[in-house]
């Protein structure tokens, strides 16, 4: 048979969806195509996916994929492949996901080529139902996603140096026929890739104007341990942020921030300890007793890194400031519970990872526990003031919630009346989302939350987020429909 042939007539544009049709005459098949070459192009540091549809036919091979600008391959970065090589179950159920590079690490050095990679089945038919196709290219890793969840990943060092060798890419969306399976030629075709979305991110950080961005881009190590046994808090900022618990993981309550500009924690240990990464200098410490602190497994001075222009509640040098919480006056954040707009009384409670302090709100009815706070409002409002990250808001009955008096929006999930048994689903936003509990509604251990994404699944229950500074952009199912809410609105 020959190639396959791609031809504009085999594209369409519909329904806000992009269609790719596999037709043929005779023994020629014809296929739609569409790539990025010379537009959209991208190297290490990027996060790109699509939501896709395949078409479904015996000798159809659906396939999202990138390769260099320059045309020199191998490399190859193959996001997505369905092959339908008529082995029956796997045609419409199992995802490929591999990458092609030399091992010789020149672009275009064919005779070291090596395509290793694996294989996903999400769990219902690939050609019938929407999923979510991902690669993240970072300069030690490739990483391959399904709606959200890793479906292979390759950290090789010599793949690595090869696909950064091989320079910027592009995306295409092709449907190569007659490649693996056989069609049938004796029956006329019309099966269409369907394309929702394409989307194409670079990291933070990869832009040299960030404000975010040291020029010392050096990664350091810094671990600490309590000097004298006793259990001490600390937290530390660094000016090139990337700030990560080390891989070597610990027991001590460690956290980093969301914006990964700040990390710390509790330690009692007085023996070396697993810590941080980060990158640039440290511009901040805090913290409330004896700490031994080591960077790059040097001892350094801690009051060197003390700013005492910046308030905070573990400042040591400073009396008027303590590790008690409820004395802490001068935390740089505020979040309020606002039940002014709502005839009921609402109870709440809310967790921040560092420091809680009250305000002039707070009455005797409600409680700080170190960085947890209870109460309950009537027509008012309670506020407190707080540092680091807001890491939990539950809510029985209605209330508003703000963040440095920004409103924190409320997204709740259920399962459309039309639809029946479980239905899963993926929230996309711009923002950042946080599990959350109301009366009627509560994210479970069952539902992942991922910086600005969300995937659970709803039955019989509902699903609650708080979406904070952004908005919902889209929200994907499978296996049926869900009604999503935004502040109690139809979305």
């Amino acid at each position: 048979m020959s190639p396959t042939e791609v031809i504009e007539e085999n594209v369409d544009v519909r329904n806000s969806n992009l269609y790719l049709k596999g037709t043929h005459d005779g023994d020629q098949p014809y296929a739609g195509g569409v790539n990025t070459k010379n537009k959209v192009t991208f190297g290490p540091g990027s996060y790109f996916e699509a939501k896709i549809k395949f078409a479904q036919r015996e000798g159809f091979q659906n396939a999202f994929w990138s390769k260099p600008n320059t045309e020199a391959w191998p490399p190859e970065i193959d996001v997505v492949e369905l092959m339908q090589d008529g082995s029956g179950w796997d045609d419409t159920h199992k995802s490929r996901h591999h990458i092609h590079y030399s091992t010789s690490t020149e672009p275009g050095d064919k005779s070291t080529h090596v395509g290793p990679g694996g294989s996903y089945t999400p769990g219902d038919d690939l050609t019938e139902n929407y999923h979510i196709y991902a690669v993240e290219w970072q300069e030690d890793r490739i990483t391959h996603y399904v709606d959200g969840e890793v479906a292979w990943e390759t950290t090789d060092s010599t793949a690595m140096q090869a696909m950064t060798n091989g320079g910027v890419q592009y995306l295409m969306f092709s449907l190569n026929i007659d490649n693996v399976g056989t069609p049938d030629y004796s029956v006329p075709w019309g099966e269409e890739i369907a394309i929702d979305w394409v989307r194409v991110w670079d990291y933070a950080g990869s832009d040299s104007t960030s404000t975010n961005t040291s020029t010392n881009d050096t990664e350091h190590y810094l671990w600490a341990r309590s000097g004298d046994g006793n259990p001490v808090t600390f937290a530390f900022e660094a000016s090139g942020g990337n700030v990560r618990i080390d891989p070597q993981d610990t027991t001590e309550d460690y956290w980093v921030s969301s914006d990964g500009t700040i990390g710390g924690g509790t330690t009692s240990k007085t023996s070396s300890l697993p810590g941080f990464r980060y990158t640039g200098d440290i511009t901040d410490l805090r913290f409330d007793g004896d700490l031994d602190l080591f960077i790059d497994n040097t001892a350094v001075d801690t009051a060197d890194l003390v700013d005492a222009s910046e308030p905070g509640p573990y400042r040591p040098s400073d009396d008027s400031q303590t590790s008690d919480s409820t004395q802490t006056t001068s935390l740089p954040n505020t979040v309020t519970i606002d039940g002014s707009n709502y005839s009921q009384s609402a109870s709440y409670s809310l967790s921040v990872t560092d420091a809680l302090a009250s305000t002039d709100s707070i009455t005797s009815e409600d409680d700080i526990s170190g960085t947890t706070a209870t109460g309950s409002i009537g027509a008012g409002s309670d506020t407190y003031q707080f540092e680091g990250d807001v890491t939990d808001i539950a809510l029985d009955g209605p209330a508003d919630v703000y963040v440095n008096e920004t409103r924190v929006d409320l997204v709740v999930v259920r399962r459309d009346p039309n639809s029946n048994g479980n239905v899963w689903y993926i929230i996309e936003t711009d923002g950042e989302l946080l599990k959350g509990e109301t009366a009627s509604a509560s994210a479970t251990s069952d539902d992942d939350v991922s910086s600005s994404k969300a995937r659970g699944s709803v039955k019989d229950d509902a699903d609650a987020y708080w979406l904070f500074n952004g908005d919902v952009l889209d929200v994907s199912t499978f296996g049926g429909d869900v009604v999503t809410t935004v502040n109690g609105q139809e979305i």
